[in-house]
């Protein structure tokens, strides 16, 4: 028994002199700060941006919100067969849908989720020093602005969080439609300032890229 309490008494010293020390050097991940050194690095980092687009952009969620709730589009469903899909046609085209429907709780998280995404990104771009900064900044946040064009046309009062951290004790609260429809306007514009033109670009090279008359075209609808 000695013996074993002699052994322990090593342990814990060995782990109270050997873990004071917790600056580990990590061989399989860069941080933000160390890789997004060049213009090139950093649309890297966009493309995660636009890849959240592909949930939103989606026939199989919001399409039906804006389509089969009118007379725009519909799915034929056949009794207890293809495409009945536990009635969740049915409750669009009825406008019989509760908050507890399916594409609209999926529709509401794709969209936070690519809203999250912008800014995140944002948050780095923040701490950077880059060429075309600013017009990346305004990309972003163009992208951001559509998201929550989406947001204000399906749900009306939603939160604006433009941070990418939240404090979970101190969530953020749903904003007024008009508030979200003014946010996005803020947004767009200011976004306009800094966005380079398609009449200065290579259009084959940029595309499908946000440029200042794509912000202009989302500003007006």
């Amino acid at each position: 028994m000695k013996k074993y309490r002699i052994i322990a008494a090593v342990i814990v010293l060995g782990l109270g002199f050997g873990c004071t020390d917790l600056n580990e050097k990590v061989y399989d991940r860069i941080n933000a700060e160390d890789y997004y050194q060049t213009e090139d690095e950093v649309l890297t980092g966009l493309t995660n941006v636009y890849l959240k687009l592909m949930y939103v952009e989606n026939w199989w969620w919001p399409w039906q919100l804006n389509e089969c709730t009118t007379d725009h589009g519909m799915v034929p469903t056949r009794g207890n067969g293809a495409w009945y899909d536990a009635g969740v046609f049915f409750d669009l085209q009825l406008h019989t849908w509760d908050a507890a429907h399916g594409r609209t709780t999926v529709t509401y998280q794709y969209l936070m989720r690519a809203i999250a995404a912008a800014n995140s990104f944002l948050d780095i771009l923040d701490r950077l020093t880059i060429e075309n900064q600013d017009a990346i900044t305004g990309e972003v946040r163009a992208i951001r602005a559509w998201l929550y064009l989406y947001l204000c046309d399906y749900f009306g009062n939603v939160p604006i969080v433009t941070v990418a951290t939240l404090d979970p004790s101190n969530l953020p609260t749903n904003s007024s439609r008009t508030e979200v429809s003014d946010f996005i306007e803020t947004e767009l514009k200011d976004a306009i300032e800094v966005l380079p033109s398609l009449n200065s670009l290579d259009r084959q090279k940029y595309y499908p890229r946000v440029a200042k008359e794509t912000a202009q075209a989302m500003l007006v609808r």
